[in-house]
């Protein structure tokens, strides 16, 4: 039996942890982030790099990141996508649209704050 969903307040997001999750649990269908920090290599991202490796075979299907509990902009999350194919939606709305929680302000990259 494999776990299918999963909900995480996590220290910092980064695709290091990504990856790590994807090996770990590899047929997880759900996943919920929640992060005080994000790690510079998730926003504009624009090539693969070394810690996406794992991510093509990850059976993810929907994924939902918050930054202090604010949804993660659009354009963020489907960059992120692009590294995980199997993603169909965002926020278990079954869709790639923008989330329910919409009337929040959310994230843009200009208004993240980086630990860089």
């Amino acid at each position: 039996m494999h776990l299918s969903s999963l909900s995480l307040d996590v220290p910092k997001l980064d695709l290091w942890l990504l990856s790590l999750l994807s090996k770990e649990i590899p047929h997880v269908k759900s996943l919920r982030l929640d992060s005080s920090k994000i790690d510079h290599l998730l926003v504009g991202l624009q090539s693969r790099c070394p810690h996406a490796e794992s991510l093509d075979e990850w059976k993810l299907n929907d994924l939902s990141l918050y930054y202090k509990m604010l949804p993660l902009d659009n354009t963020t999350m489907k960059e992120i996508a692009q590294l995980i194919p199997s993603i169909k939606s965002f926020w278990g709305t079954g869709d790639m649209d923008s989330p329910p929680e919409s009337r929040c302000k959310q994230w843009s990259h200009s208004q993240l704050i980086l630990d860089l």
